[in-house]
């Protein structure tokens, strides 16, 4: 079910959305169908298990990150452009080519 919170009672439309099983509703009652063996383990974010019918598995191991390795920047999708003569401002992809309709100068790429 889309919900605003991802729990019962959230908007079902908006920006930002998540979703939940609904109780006693297909996808529960599929899950209780499915070989346990093709099930991906499922880890609650917030640490709580609300719907019975849900199964936990536990992972063994551990995985870790070296101390010397920094994650990589995210990568711009969108970059802002400035036009050398009369300082408007658009934002586009990188490396666009783009020409201000007021003064026919072109926008630079800032970074």
């Amino acid at each position: 079910m889309p919900s605003t919170t991802g729990k019962p009672g959230g908007k079902i439309v908006g920006q930002s959305m998540s979703d939940f099983p609904i109780e006693d509703g297909v996808f529960l009652k599929a899950l209780d169908q499915m070989a346990h063996k093709l099930k991906f383990p499922f880890i609650s974010v917030e640490g709580e298990l609300r719907y019975s019918q849900m199964s936990t598995v536990q992972i063994s191991g551990t995985a870790s990150v070296s101390d010397t390795e920094e994650p990589a920047p995210p990568k711009k999708n969108k970059v802002k452009y400035t036009c050398s003569d009369c300082q408007s401002n658009v934002w586009g992809k990188p490396e666009m080519n783009i020409v201000c309709g007021n003064c026919d100068q072109r926008f630079d790429e800032m970074s």
